[in-house]
This record gives structure tokens, C-alpha cells and sequence, in this order.
């Protein structure tokens, strides 16, 4: 059963498709993962985790500074994360995405 929330129409963000490794950490481990798509909201990403829906984690992309997420669904290896905060830099990294992706 897929807890996929299909709200392609209510994001407030544009999204762009990008295949970018990162590290999403989870209950004190780390997992290798692909951002699949990113926006100023959050991010889809592929990972072999087992998240839970609400589930907090942590995504590094490209060695830049962790941001704190969490899970809103989840199938198969997908996972959408919602950013809950970030740092300006973190800021400038979607803006950098959002001009040149």
C-alpha cells in the first residue's frame, strides 16, 4: 500500500528534477541517496531507508550542511521529505538549483 499523498497540486514551490547524491540520516544511521527532484519546500529522494511517515531526518546533499526534514510519504525506494528549516546558505544552494536545473 503506498502512502503516497498525490499533492502535485498543492505545493507552493516549483520543483526541479536534478539527480544529486546526498546522505539522509535517520535514527542514528546514515544511508547513501539521489535527490530526484527539489524545491524551497522540500525533496524527493531515492534511498533504500525504511522511513515512516512523520519520521525526522536529516539530508546532506553534496557534502553542503545538513537540513532537517521530515518524511511526509513514502513507495518503494521514494521518499518525499518537507524541509522544517535551513540555513540561508542552504537558501542560496536552492536558489542556485532553482536558476541553473
Amino acid at each position: 500500500m503506498s502512502t503516497h499523498n498525490s499533492s502535485e497540486n498543492h505545493r507552493s514551490h516549483e520543483r526541479k528534477t536534478i539527480a544529486a547524491p546526498a546522505v539522509i540520516e535517520y535514527e542514528n544511521e546514515e544511508a547513501d541517496c539521489i535527490v530526484r527532484d527539489i524545491s524551497f519546500g522540500g525533496a524527493k529522494v531515492e534511498t533504500k531507508i525504511h522511513g515512516q511517515v512523520h519520521m525526522p531526518v536529516k539530508l546532506q546533499i553534496n557534502q553542503h550542511e545538513k537540513v532537517l526534514a521530515e518524511v511526509v510519504w513514502q513507495q518503494d525506494d521514494q521518499h518525499g521529505l518537507k524541509f522544517k528549516s535551513y540555513s540561508p546558505e542552504f537558501g542560496q544552494l536552492l536558489n542556485s538549483i532553482a536558476m541553473y536545473a
